[in-house]
This record gives C-alpha cells, sequence and structure tokens, in this order.
C-alpha cells in the first residue's frame, strides 16, 4: 500500500466523514498527508533523512491498513 512520489486523496466520493467518525476520519487525513510528505529520494526520506520506507511512513501506511 506504501506509494512514493504521488499523494493520494484522503476523500472518496462524499469525503471520509461520510462514511466514518470525524476521529477516525482525521486519522485517515494525518496518515494520508504523512506519506505524500515522507517519500523517496534515491533510498532516502525526502523529509527526514533516515532510509526510506522511514518509520513515519511505515506507521502512517500502516493506520490506513488498518481503516
Amino acid at each position: 500500500m506504501l506509494q512514493t512520489g504521488t499523494q493520494q486523496s484522503a476523500s472518496p466520493a462524499g469525503g471520509p466523514e461520510r462514511y466514518l467518525p470525524p476521529s477516525l476520519a482525521m486519522w485517515l487525513t494525518t496518515a494520508t498527508r504523512e506519506i505524500g510528505w515522507h517519500s523517496n529520494d534515491r533510498g532516502l526520506c525526502a523529509v527526514c533523512g533516515s532510509a526510506f520506507p522511514c518509520e513515519r511512513a511505515v506507521l502512517a501506511d500502516l493506520a490506513l491498513s488498518a481503516l
């Protein structure tokens, strides 16, 4: 599920609020934003500089998988 180089929209038709409670919709938006920010830059995370995929990108991917 982890993708690099492209930012995905967190709003399916009608937005996440239509299907999820507000707290889960917030987590969905945050996780999607983190995956978009933390992208692969020649094997390193473009934001935090650690080996890609960095811990934040992996945790965001796991959060999206849980939803």
